[in-house]
């Protein structure tokens, strides 16, 4: 974004409105629709949203999608582009973007500019953390290790979605024949031909976290050394039982990825030597309680997206019908950004998370037909039978 579309931008937001300039009055015939897909969108549901507005958005004027733009404003739901995008970015992320139909030009244009933006926010995202602006200070504990590392697992899962979704955005303008480029405007032929080209920095992006990542995990390989050589720390000795040896896997798969990569010192040959020797240092300090954190660990990692992961269908009970085809669909699940931590529930808070405390429950509720979910902003109220509870959603990556 340019300085001066950035000024613009400000000054807009900052100038006061009345309620009649806060969305165009809605055509008839629209307000069913947009009913629908506020109703959709709440419910978790944006392949319904999809099936909604696909078929009707080449029929529409600009004119009148700004005005639905502006009746789902008024009830905090996305543009339509945003919906668009969401429904097909879901299948992207599973590489199953062939399972919805090719696009007509109307709705390719409208996807092809919502992704401009989420891919230019991912690579914002990334750029301004203070990990990689150098403003985070250096890890002095397992726990600060921990939360850099989970960070940055975070922007990496982000930067990947940005990567599939700038090679989605290529294909569709790859899509547009020449006779549909002779109807489009230049602003229009100008986002077809910048469609592809946010991949060179999100690969840049991500190189440049993948090196981060190494050297955080070089630094916490050294620090649990010397802890597992320290008897006189006991919850950090059995997080360094496993995380040692964990990092040195990682690392050793990390630079075997980058040799001849050029890109010296990583992935240099003393310093894969150096990583072995540690390995087996790690190994012979923590002895048996190394197969014990293991066995911890990776147990807390199951139950952690278990107990907070969330799928894509059902207001985010279910996995999509992917998970019943290809491996990648049975994995993906939307995570909290920030680390989850499990407390008490008593009789006055209002805030949960995970927003559902018995999974199978709501499943079967919502298989009669006895749970109702809808959403204001970033607030979910889910009631089976006449109990209801509000939940504050996370942000999900």
């Amino acid at each position: 974004m340019s300085l001066g579309t950035l000024l613009l931008s400000l000054v807009v937001a900052a100038a006061p409105r009345s309620a009649a300039d806060k969305a165009a009055p809605l055509p008839r015939g629209l307000s069913k629709t947009a009913q629908v897909v506020v109703a959709a969108y709440r419910g978790g549901d944006v392949f319904r949203a999809w099936h909604e507005l696909a078929p009707l958005v080449p029929k529409l004027s600009d004119e009148q999608i700004e005005a639905l733009d502006g009746a789902l404003a008024a009830e905090q739901v996305p543009s339509v582009g945003q919906l668009l995008v969401d429904a097909r970015l879901a299948l992207v992320q599973q590489d199953l973007s062939s399972a919805l139909p090719e696009p007509q030009i109307k709705e390719r244009l409208l996807t092809l500019r919502a992704l401009a933006e989420r891919i230019d926010g991912w690579l914002q995202e990334s750029d301004r953390h203070p990990l990689l602006s150098g403003k985070e200070p250096s890890a002095r504990s397992m726990i600060d290790f921990e939360r850099q590392l989970w960070e940055l697992h975070v922007l990496r899962n982000k930067l990947l979605s940005a990567a599939r979704a700038a090679q989605y955005a290529g294909d569709l303008a790859g899509g547009v024949t020449e006779r549909q480029k002779e109807q489009l405007t230049p602003a229009e032929l100008e986002l077809l031909s910048t469609a592809g080209k946010p991949a060179s920095d999100v690969r840049r992006a991500a190189e440049r976290l993948a090196e981060l990542e190494a050297k955080t995990r070089f630094a916490r390989l050294d620090y649990g050394l010397k802890v597992l050589e320290d008897p006189t720390l006991p919850a950090e000795r059995f997080m360094a039982a496993y995380s040692t040896l964990h990092d040195a896997e990682v690392l050793q798969s990390f630079l075997k990825e980058r040799s001849g990569a050029g890109s010296a010192p990583l992935s240099d040959e003393a310093l894969a030597n150096a990583l072995s020797a540690k390995s087996a240092e790690a190994r012979s300090l923590a002895g048996q309680l190394a197969p014990k954190a293991k066995s911890f660990f990776e147990g807390l990692h199951w139950w952690l997206r278990g107990r907070y992961g969330r799928g894509t269908d059902l207001g985010g009970l279910a996995k999509s019908e992917a998970a019943l085809h290809t491996p990648g669909g049975l994995v993906w699940l939307y995570m909290p950004a920030q680390p989850p931590v499990p407390e008490a529930v008593d009789e006055e808070q209002t805030e949960v998370l995970p927003p559902f405390d018995r999974r199978h429950h709501y499943i079967w509720a919502w298989e009669d037909r006895r749970i109702i979910a809808t959403s204001q902003g970033n607030q979910l109220t889910t009631q089976v039978g006449q109990q209801a509870v509000d939940h504050k959603l996370s942000s999900f990556w």
